[in-house]
């Protein structure tokens, strides 16, 4: 309980101030342009259930994005995008009932994969090449479709699946999806309207 006690009193003053942006910053002359920041989620249960834990997930969200513009002209503007979520589980070490519930009935490799993910394909959400080159626009590469959403169901978005596997609460839709290797193309001549 005073762990508990402790861990809760450190995480809540830094929720309450947390900034948006953990960090921002442009390198090679304004070309490359970093921001990340770190996402705390706790998730405790209200009661108990026949294998007594109590929490769902302490979750510590790390995220990356950057943009990298390498040319851009008055015909060509070409750009490098990156978005990388990694995330690790502490809601495992601050609740051994939870630890050896998710080792009874699922396994190790269900452990490892509650605690962190497994492969480029769950941290690396979306990392494509931003064309445009006169009226031609082109999209290549890991990316996710937005076409519209509203707060508590998903209307007309539903290109990209979700990963669900290890959601416990009721996050953004985008802090789920899975991007999809795509390619996406645009032609719009100037003087077709």
């Amino acid at each position: 309980m005073k762990r508990l006690l402790v861990i809760l009193l450190i995480a809540v003053p830094l929720l309450i101030f947390q900034k948006k942006d953990a960090f921002s910053f442009k390198l090679l002359k304004g070309n490359l342009d970093c921001k990340g920041n770190v996402q705390q989620t706790l998730n405790l249960r209200t009661h108990e259930d026949v294998r007594d834990v109590r929490f769902s997930s302490f979750r510590t969200t790390f995220r990356f994005e950057g943009l990298y513009k390498v040319v851009k002209t008055s015909d060509l503007d070409m750009r490098f995008y990156l978005l990388a979520n990694y995330y690790y589980d502490e809601g495992l070490d601050l609740d051994t009932d939870q630890r050896h519930a998710i080792r009874r009935e699922g396994g190790k490799d269900k452990y490892r994969d509650f605690r962190r993910p497994r492969n480029s394909e769950e941290w690396l959400t979306e990392f494509y090449l931003d064309l445009k080159y006169r009226d031609l626009q082109a999209r290549i590469g890991k990316q996710l479709v937005s076409w519209g959403e509203t707060a508590e169901s998903r209307v007309a978005d539903v290109i990209n699946p979700l990963d669900t596997k290890y959601m416990v609460a009721f996050p953004d839709w985008e802090d789920f999806k899975i991007g999809l290797w795509m390619v996406r193309l645009y032609y719009t001549p100037k003087y077709f309207w």
